[in-house]
């Protein structure tokens, strides 16, 4: 609102509604549906969120992060925490498309939950594996092995770019 608009309000409390209905009409536009363990939670930074997720990982995600991270997994490059439309993926191949999923004590009544989601994931053409917390723990070579099987031979470079044309007049 420019300030001749903001003069020409006599009403001071009709320019304070006003700027109140802004506001939270501001505040309903860019926030972000974003479901976290069942739960929705909206959020007007997803990318603040997606950090706070990051630095206060469980032990088992941290567990299974050392063991993806750094393409040690056949040279693929994981992401952990990734946004992808509403959802925040544990951890995602977007070379491979696929992600990986863990699941502790609160997924036990959030089943048609995870079920719809990993229907979203393949019909976007992603391969969902889910794996409980308690078998990272108990069994990580066999959840490493589950994960290598899955994942393709040789990672398909992506399409090269032309290098940039040089200049004229050579």
């Amino acid at each position: 609102m420019s300030v001749i608009d903001k003069l020409r309000f006599l009403d001071v409390e009709e320019y304070l509604r006003n700027e109140q209905r802004a506001e939270i009409r501001h505040e309903l536009t860019w926030r972000y549906p974003c479901l976290y363990n069942g739960v929705i939670q909206y959020m007007t930074n997803p990318t603040r969120f997606t950090r706070h997720l990051r630095r206060n990982m469980t032990d088992v995600e941290r567990l299974l992060w050392r063991r993806l991270r750094d393409r040690q997994i056949k040279g693929y490059k994981f992401r952990r925490q990734h946004t992808f439309r509403e959802y925040v993926l544990d951890f995602v191949c977007l070379e491979a498309k696929v992600v990986i999923e863990l699941d502790g004590s609160q997924h036990v009544d959030a089943q048609p939950h995870d079920a719809a989601r990993a229907s979203v994931l393949e019909a976007a053409g992603f391969q969902v594996l889910r794996f409980r917390n308690n078998e990272v723990l108990s069994n990580i070579e066999g959840v490493l092995e589950v994960i290598w099987r899955a994942l393709p031979e040789e990672i398909t470079p992506p399409p090269s770019r032309p290098s940039p044309l040089q200049g004229e007049g050579d």
